[in-house]
């Protein structure tokens, strides 16, 4: 059974972003307000707690007092931008909690979760502070290219994507122009275009059987992306390549 994580922050994208980051690892629940985290804590087991100093209704410090005073041995990890008169203290005055200063980057915050839930820290050395930031929205857009890679022969949409990350298509589309500077489903259809490109280079397969192998139905389809891109159509992109390496000395 997933561990449970409970992030109580009224920023909307970094709890968006940390839920996608622990996604498979984790059940993360969200939290704007105090109140908010009161109600799922009295109805849920958490493991560990991420806990934002300012919030809108109670100040972070206060309750982490009462979380402490109920649930001492529950691992809180407690952040702020801007620094709470006390924080140094409270820190070290109880047991399981660390202080992380925003904006944490995502390897980090990955190395501090395991750490107090416990958990195999990975073998390989983190490099802190070299990673992107939770706050940027660097997780949604890394999250995303990976599964566009690893389901390239699926049909993915704007829409099943939102869908899977628990995002709106629109808030989807907003994030990952911002980063990439195109729209989701011009990446996608690039993606794609790209690993056909690779499969004429090195394969001998059908373009039809290209076409499915990076998820589009339709040879006609390929036919039209394939050329937009390339400027030729894949028989006579294949044909020069082949004619390139047989050029070249063996």
């Amino acid at each position: 059974m997933k561990k449970t994580i409970l992030v109580v922050d009224d920023a909307v994208s970094l709890c968006e972003g940390i839920q996608i980051l622990f996604k498979d690892e984790y059940n993360v629940l969200s939290a704007f307000t105090v109140k908010q985290a009161k109600e799922i804590v009295a109805k849920q087991k958490l493991d560990l707690v991420i806990l934002d100093c300012l919030l809108p209704d109670i100040n972070g410090l206060d309750y982490l007092k009462e979380i402490k005073s109920q649930y001492p041995d529950l691992p809180v990890i407690f952040s702020t931008a801007v620094g709470c008169e006390g924080l140094s203290e409270i820190v070290t005055s109880y047991k399981n909690v660390i202080y992380l200063k925003k904006f944490y980057d995502i390897d980090t915050l990955t190395l501090k979760v395991k750490e107090l839930l416990g958990e195999e820290i990975p073998q390989n050395p983190i490099v802190i502070n070299k990673s992107p930031s939770i706050n940027e929205d660097n997780i949604v857009v890394n999250k995303i290219l990976e599964y566009i890679k690893e389901g390239i022969s699926k049909e993915l949409t704007v829409q099943s994507i939102a869908k899977y990350y628990n995002l709106t298509p629109q808030t989807l589309n907003k994030v990952f122009k911002n980063k990439t500077e195109m729209s989701l489903k011009e990446y996608i259809n690039n993606y794609r275009i790209k690993r056909g490109a690779e499969l004429l280079e090195r394969t001998d397969e059908s373009i039809e059987k290209i076409a499915k192998r990076v998820g589009l139905k339709s040879k006609v389809t390929f036919h039209k992306l394939f050329f937009n891109r390339f400027k030729m159509n894949p028989q006579k992109y294949r044909s020069k390549n082949q004619k390139i390496k047989n050029e070249l000395p063996s």
